[in-house]
Formats: C-alpha cells, sequence, structure tokens
C-alpha cells in the first residue's frame, strides 16, 4: 500500500504558502531521516561556500533532493523539513528567490517546514543547512 501524505490545517487557520503547518502520512513502509544538508559536498574549504544566501539554499536544497532521491523518495514523500540559518534577516529579505529554488527543485509541494536562526553551523562558512523526514510508500 502506498503512503498517502495529507496536510493539516487547523479550523479556522490560514492554509500555509509556501510550507504546511503539518502532515500525516498513512500506510508508510519507510521512513527516511535525511541529516543537515548544506551548500557543496562534504569537506568542502570555507572559501567554497557561496556568500549569496539563495545560492546557499539551492545548493542544499539540491543536495536533499539527491539524498531523497537516493533513497527511493520524491518531494511528494517529504514530511517535514527544518531549515537552520546563521541569518534570519537574510533569509526573509530573499523570500522570493529562496520560494524560486523551492519551485524548481520541488515544484507546489509544501511539508510542515521550520526556520530556525543559530549562531553558527557545523561548515564554516555554511549560512544553510537544511534537514527533514519523508515517508515512503
Amino acid at each position: 500500500m502506498a503512503a498517502t501524505i495529507a496536510a493539516i490545517t487547523p479550523d479556522g487557520w490560514q492554509m500555509g504558502r509556501g510550507y504546511q503547518h503539518a502532515t500525516v502520512a498513512e500506510g508508510a513502509t519507510r521512513l527516511v531521516n535525511i541529516a543537515g544538508q548544506v551548500d557543496g559536498s562534504g569537506g568542502l574549504p570555507p572559501a567554497a561556500f557561496s556568500k549569496d544566501i539563495v545560492a546557499q539554499f539551492q545548493g542544499a536544497l539540491t543536495n536533499f533532493k539527491t539524498v531523497l532521491e537516493s533513497a527511493g523518495g520524491s518531494a511528494a514523500d517529504l514530511t517535514s523539513m527544518t531549515i537552520y540559518t546563521t541569518d534570519v534577516d537574510a533569509y526573509r529579505r530573499n523570500l522570493k528567490g529562496i520560494g524560486a529554488a523551492w519551485i524548481a527543485l520541488f515544484g507546489e509541494v509544501f511539508p510542515a517546514m521550520t526556520l530556525v536562526g543559530v549562531t553558527e553551523l557545523f561548515d564554516a562558512g555554511a549560512t544553510i543547512e537544511i534537514d527533514g523526514t519523508a515517508v515512503l510508500g
């Protein structure tokens, strides 16, 4: 049986725009937890990271998608995602470009998402890191 993933919007709440408040998966047979993905591949020196937050988001999201697809999943299987950034203001200022990067890679599929501001990430030079969960049927 294939997994069915549905968005949850409580009565009286506005639907998420570019995200979901929550998702429910039923009939799942595989749970995929994707660890923090950054722009570029592992072991990049700090100078290799773009200074452009949209470029970093797109790079991290591309890596996230590669891991998801390697596990046999697709955007439709995403249930949740956490985006960590060292620059929340830059993220807010660049929502249009970040949204365009999302649409280019995942289309109009939006899992439950959270943005978390942090003081630093493990990879020096990274300003964006993404982790998440997918349920594959």
